[in-house]
């Protein structure tokens, strides 16, 4: 989260993880995330994924959608 568009290239800017009610995270599912800022202000948002290309999944990668762990 940073109050500046670009904060890695603009003087005297920061940014921090998003925390509280400024990344309220929900919905992950398979090929989609919702974030909503629960606050008033303003803030510029960077969202970093990492997934496995489809169909490459390896069988032992937990399936987000299941609550519960299994053994």
């Amino acid at each position: 989260m940073s109050a500046q568009a670009d904060p890695l290239h603009e003087a005297n800017s920061n940014f921090t993880l998003g925390s509280g009610n400024l990344t309220e995270i929900s919905g992950a599912d398979k090929g989609r995330v919702t974030i909503h800022n629960g606050t008033c202000a303003d803030y510029y948002l960077r969202l970093v994924v990492v997934a496995a290309p489809l169909g490459q999944l390896d069988a032992a990668t937990p399936d987000a959608s299941t609550d519960a762990p299994t053994d």
